[in-house]
């Protein structure tokens, strides 16, 4: 699951105008820092993934694929919801997880890493 946070942070009119360049050199600098982020050790094969977007009070679905790297799903995101890097917040939560379990934080490239392997070993039982 994922929001578009609408505080006041992204309506603030006294942002410089290069914010959107200074995200997009924030996501480079992740990549060159982080390398391919999402990919695991593990030999699995890789598998879609669909992530609902909740934004402007609609949803969307974007397809995913488990090798995808933090990098590229950030980017995507970053894309889809027209905000820059450091104002992207999102959590997550399966469908198969109990109503009341809590949503979880997807900020780190781990993260990722812990979506998939859940995503995968949820599409197993089902």
């Amino acid at each position: 699951m994922l929001d578009k946070a609408g505080n006041n942070q992204l309506d603030d009119e006294s942002e410089e105008v290069d914010e959107d360049q200074e995200g997009k050199d924030e996501v480079d600098k992740e990549e060159e820092e982080e390398g391919s982020g999402a990919e695991s050790d593990d030999s699995e094969p890789a598998f879609d993934f669909d992530f609902l977007v909740l934004y402007d009070g609609a949803s969307e679905s974007i397809m995913f694929t488990s090798d995808t790297t933090w990098t590229n799903f950030r980017r995507t995101l970053c894309n889809k919801l027209d905000v820059a890097p450091k104002h992207l917040c999102i959590g997550y939560s399966l469908t198969s997880d109990s109503k009341t379990s809590a949503i979880k934080h997807l900020s780190e490239p781990f993260h990722l890493i812990q979506l998939f392997s859940k995503a995968n070993a949820a599409k197993e039982i089902l």
